[in-house]
């Protein structure tokens, strides 16, 4: 695991060099320094052998007295990279009053979790806190410029085990905190009044609800 943190914070210092004496503070704190140099040279070794194995890739990581670095010259593309200039981007062009409605969405689809999930280091849990908080921004930030571009209402989507059981709790929950079970035919009226829907396409949603026989559902689509 530590070697696979060692790559994830390579990555991320960029083109920059990183000191030996830098890395050995954060991955061995504990182990003296001749201990924690050893311990590097063997990770960064292991890397080097894994990744010329699996990708064929020579020189992916370069050392030399100033410390150690993610080779420029090779080809890569790192998520958190391209998360972090969408990120910039952005907030760039909301500066200039610019739509960055593909700028965010690309973030949110890179988003797939939390950074590193179970590493505790604390470089890996700060890196992990504000890529959180850009993806909260940007998700509020993209329902923001929906609800002014569709008219539509705020919406909530709660995904739960398919129980029945805990989807039972779930709306005893949620009733009890002052949510209330939707109208026949709310949703409906809804998107109506928010011109989602013409009237003749909601008339066609009332006719499939009611429709008896094979016959009459397709008449309504």
């Amino acid at each position: 695991q530590k070697v696979r943190y060692l790559l994830a914070y390579l990555l991320g210092a960029g083109n920059g060099r990183v000191p030996d004496d830098a890395l050995v503070d954060k991955f061995w704190p504990d182990a003296d320094p001749a201990k924690g140099k050893k311990s590097l040279n063997t990770a960064l070794s292991f890397l080097r052998t894994h990744l010329k194995e699996s990708l064929g890739v020579e020189e992916l990581i370069l050392r030399d007295v100033s410390g150690v670095a993610i080779n420029p010259q090779v080809p890569l593309w790192h998520d958190v990279e391209e998360f972090s200039k969408l990120a910039r981007q952005a907030a760039e062009m909301a500066k200039a009053r610019q739509p960055e409605v593909a700028q965010l969405r690309r973030m949110l689809d890179l988003h797939r979790g939390g950074y590193l999930d179970g590493c505790y280091m604390s470089w890996a849990t700060e890196r992990r806190h504000s890529l959180e908080r850009y993806a909260r921004e940007a998700a509020l930030r993209l329902t923001a410029l929906y609800s002014r571009r569709n008219q539509s209402e705020d919406v909530v989507e709660i995904g739960v085990h398919g129980s029945a059981y805990v989807q039972q709790r779930l709306l005893i929950a949620l009733i009890a905190q002052g949510a209330r079970m939707a109208r026949a035919g709310e949703f409906t009226l809804r998107a109506f009044l928010n011109r989602k829907l013409d009237l003749s396409q909601s008339e066609a949603v009332a006719d499939v609800i009611s429709s008896q026989s094979a016959a009459a559902h397709k008449l309504a689509l």
